[in-house]
């Protein structure tokens, strides 16, 4: 008994060290349980956990970025072209030419709901209606001031649909459909059915 004891203690195993492990043990498996139980209430680690980023949330980010370029894409293609021949898009005339939209789609908004008229936002002094007559949308096609010269914008000509012709509101003077007697600017239509107005600096009346 003596030497099974002296063996135990030299390999440094003895009753109060056996006792200390199986507490020391114990202990363990009851804070592991009791964290698991706690759950928001326990307490948190001093080092910040990063947050794991799965497959599936990295593919739904990219999925929605390009999502988002595609509606950017869409509505510079197709929304603003078709405001902008509808009228409902003030344009600023800048340049000295001007593309006007697809000459068959401008020919039927003309010939449903009158000339169309294009704002100078930058300043007001070249507000001009693009007017187009007859069935053919590669001819026929004007462009030209929308007031008398000489007038302000508040006599801004009016069209009126039933006489097909303009009308000044300050005093009554009536214009043809054309144009005459406006300055007017050249309209040319593109090999791609591009409806194109030269704002050239040498625009003149028209007779």
């Amino acid at each position: 008994m003596r030497g099974l004891r002296s063996q135990t203690e030299r390999h440094g195993f003895h009753a109060g060290s056996a006792t200390r492990i199986d507490d020391f043990i114990g202990d363990f498996i009851d804070d592991f349980i009791g964290m698991a139980d706690c759950g928001d209430t326990c307490p948190m680690s001093p080092v910040k956990q990063a947050p794991t980023r799965t497959p599936r949330s990295i593919i739904l980010a990219v999925a929605g970025v390009t999502l988002g370029l595609i509606l950017v894409l869409v509505l510079f293609i197709f929304a603003i072209p078709s405001l902008t021949e509808s009228g409902k898009v003030e344009v600023k005339l800048g340049s000295d030419t001007y593309d006007a939209g697809s000459a068959e789609s401008l020919a039927r908004s003309i010939a449903s709901a009158g000339p169309l008229l294009l704002p100078d936002v930058s300043g007001g002094k070249r507000d001009v209606y693009l007017q187009h007559l007859g069935d053919d949308p590669a001819s026929g096609w004007y462009a030209f001031d929308a007031r008398r010269p000489g007038q302000s914008r508040d006599c801004s000509l009016n069209w009126r649909a039933d006489s097909a012709d303009f009308v000044d509101p300050c005093d009554g003077a009536v214009v043809p459909a054309d144009g005459s007697g406006l300055t007017d600017y050249p309209v040319t239509v593109s090999d791609t059915g591009r409806v194109i107005v030269d704002f050239n600096p040498d625009a003149a009346p028209a007779g």
